[in-house]
């Protein structure tokens, strides 16, 4: 599993941290304290799970992030943590006026990652992120739904739907008739449901 990033990261002051000689750091959260909402996309055993966070849970993650302590690590090209099977991996991307983006590897009990613009940091005080990923949220073009609203037939016609090409997706003549309530389509028009959301 190859993990890239590009993150514009504002909220953290690194000072020239080495392996074995940096000290102990706590993050910085002020620049994006005021944050209303936060997306993560959680990975294990080969699933994808996305959530959107805000409100006390938010805060709870703002808590968690500051209480962090890490220090700078370094690994030879391929050997990151990223770079192996298994795991779990955190994603976040957090609304402000800039995106910042950061991940949080879990390669077991004791071996959490923190990885912030391609560095990679140990955490010397690790902990599971406090997210409820059993609230997860699936995609269908700029709508956002909440896959406990969902059936089960639905959620896998949208896991299939989502891997297909843009172009292949608007070949797709079938939505299930749920998605038509959710998603406000004044009719059910199969076709035209497609059709609107591509316009």
């Amino acid at each position: 599993m190859i993990i890239c990033f590009c993150a514009i990261i504002v909220m953290i002051g690194f000072v020239g941290c080495k392996t074995t000689q940096a000290s102990y750091k706590q993050l910085d959260i002020s620049d994006f304290i005021n944050s209303e909402t936060m997306e993560i996309k959680y990975y294990s055993g080969g699933t994808t799970t996305e959530l959107i966070v805000s409100g006390d849970e938010l805060e709870n993650i703002k808590e968690w992030i500051s209480g962090l302590q890490y220090e700078e690590v370094a690994f030879e090209q391929g050997q990151t943590p990223g770079d192996n099977d298994g795991g779990e991996v955190y994603d976040f991307v957090i609304s402000s006026e800039d995106t910042i983006n950061f991940s949080y590897i879990i390669n077991g009990e004791t071996e959490n990652y923190f990885l912030v613009d391609n560095t990679w940091f140990a955490v010397k005080n690790p902990s599971r992120p406090p997210v409820d990923t059993g609230d997860a949220i699936v995609r269908f073009h700029d709508k956002i739904l909440k896959t406990s609203d969902l059936s089960e037939e639905t959620l896998e016609w949208l896991n299939w739907y989502n891997e297909l090409p843009k172009a292949d997706q608007l070949a797709v003549s079938f939505i299930p008739s749920e998605l038509y309530d959710l998603c406000g389509y004044p009719s059910a028009g199969d076709e035209s449901a497609v059709q609107a959301e591509e316009e």
